[in-house]
């Protein structure tokens, strides 16, 4: 293989990225594999990482190989033929053999008040904790230091996909996690309101099947866990129902931050909002605007027009129903109030609801709504430091608050 050294790096990096597969178990290390997929759409052939993960003559390199060769397994059988002959079966560890054993075991829905999840539950054979196997050449390197002895303990192979459809049916996302039982019973303990139902599992496979884009189709939207699980799925999905899924192709995404309106309503609502903020709160001072860090700025921005990163679309159009009235509301409170105070869903919707300088409230019948649509944006929140993970306003999150509304409003496109 010849490459060019930029090409080159690329190829190493990837590979010491993917050192962590040697503390996992195989249905885990298939579904880390397949988070690679969408690098080898783009930037990395996956004939030439299965050659470099070859020639590293290595327990990593080898599982990695068994983890593509087993995903692209009836999907792609050229991918599939030149991994299968680049293994070195010698060079994996006995915890290999769990790779491509998963079985459909049982199927549910899960119902909640916006949205609707299939859950596939799935097992593969029982083996002892994963080790390096003594041929390979990482048994005396930094991979063997991450990898504890064998002993009597069980690994739990159980797993579940979890797709997520939209209110027509359609797929919205794809995600995976561990036990099902586990997921069922948190998701049962989130609320009365959400539903968890026994399916047949035959059933579940052709809902599954009725859900996902045909060949050729390009939906608009996907949630994040579609790219990097859907070669995973595809997978799973052949083996159990003996049904060969297209890839998923999604379309460059065009958000309407305007919500419907022309040039002049935008600008005028943008104004509006700014006009309301500095009246009811002033001017931030000095201290404030410099020390608002940049990042936690935009993300307040994201938030507010609706166009943060990697969403479901049911999520991206809850944040496009949150209007300049509702952060307007919700970030008055939040000022006033200041950090340290609650900013959970609820406490925003009353924020809106009580604020003097704007006229229009959030109906009863609308509440539910409005408050996972605030929910959405809070979970981003969370992420960038905004709020805590029991959604509190941080004194970061409060500094930036000003400036990152002024700054979703003082845009006119």
């Amino acid at each position: 293989m010849q490459t060019t050294p930029e090409y080159g790096s690329l190829l190493e990096e990837l590979y010491e990225r993917a050192s962590i597969v040697v503390d996992l178990d195989g249905p885990q290390l298939e579904a880390w594999v397949s988070g690679l997929f969408p690098v080898f759409d783009t930037d990395i052939s996956i004939g030439d990482f299965v050659t470099y993960c070859a020639d590293a003559r290595t327990g990593r390199g080898a599982v990695l190989i068994a983890a593509i060769a087993e995903l692209s397994d009836g999907l792609d059988v050229a991918t599939s033929d030149l991994a299968r002959n680049s293994l070195n079966p010698e060079l994996l560890p006995d915890w290999a053999a769990a790779i491509g054993t998963s079985e459909l075991t049982g199927a549910w829905t899960v119902t909640a008040p916006f949205g609707r999840s299939i859950v596939l539950g799935f097992n593969a054979v029982d083996i002892i904790e994963p080790t390096i196997a003594k041929s390979s050449e990482d048994a005396t390197g930094e991979d063997a230091e991450r990898v504890e002895e064998a002993d009597d303990e069980i690994t739990d192979l159980r797993h579940s996909i979890l797709v997520e459809l939209g209110d027509d049916g359609c797929l919205e996302d794809l995600q995976l996690a561990g036990a099902p039982m586990d997921l069922l019973e948190e998701a049962k303990s989130s609320g009365d309101r959400v539903r968890v139902v026994e399916m047949d599992t035959d059933d579940a496979l052709a809902a599954v099947v009725a859900a996902w884009p045909g060949e050729g189709s390009v939906v608009p939207e996907l949630g994040p866990g579609s790219a990097a699980n859907q070669q995973f799925v595809r997978r799973r999905i052949l083996v159990a129902a003996d049904q060969l899924l297209a890839p998923l192709q999604v379309a460059e995404l065009e958000i309407d931050v305007r919500r419907g309106l022309d040039d002049r309503g935008f600008a005028d609502a943008n104004r509006a909002a700014l006009s309301t903020m500095q009246s009811a709160v002033g001017f931030p001072d000095e201290d404030t605007t410099s020390n608002a860090p940049d990042a936690l700025v935009q993300s307040w921005v994201s938030v507010v027009t609706g166009v943060a990163g990697e969403l479901a679309p049911r999520e991206r159009d809850a944040l496009l129903w949150l209007e300049w009235a509702d952060w307007l509301g919700a970030g008055i409170g939040l000022l006033r109030a200041g950090s340290g105070t609650p900013a959970d869903s609820s406490s925003l919707v009353e924020h809106v609801n009580r604020c003097p300088e704007v006229s229009s409230t959030i109906s009863k019948a609308d509440r539910d709504y409005a408050e996972w649509a605030f929910d959405v944006a809070l979970d981003l929140l969370e992420d960038a430091g905004v709020v805590t993970e029991d959604h509190v306003l941080t004194e970061a999150g409060r500094q930036s608050l000003w400036v990152g509304l002024a700054k979703a409003w003082s845009t006119s496109e």
